[in-house]
């Protein structure tokens, strides 16, 4: 009986600490996947657009007829 409090409590401290470490490792790889997720991989220049085209001929009322395909 005297050794087996010992043991319970080795395997319980080996349990917990296994626990820890693997919450550690998926904390660290959470991170780095939102890092990576966040990268902006986009241009770094400001593109600039021209003025937009007018109505075609024969519209008076400024509405354009949607067409959904």
């Amino acid at each position: 009986m005297p050794n087996e409090m010992p043991q319970t409590f080795a395997r319980r401290a080996r349990h917990s600490s296994k626990a820890i470490v693997t919450a550690i490792v998926l904390t660290l790889a959470a991170l780095i996947a939102l890092t990576i997720a966040a990268r902006d991989n986009g241009p770094k220049s400001v593109k600039t657009f021209g003025p937009v085209t007018s109505a075609p001929v024969g519209v008076e009322s400024g509405l354009l007829p949607v067409i959904h395909r």
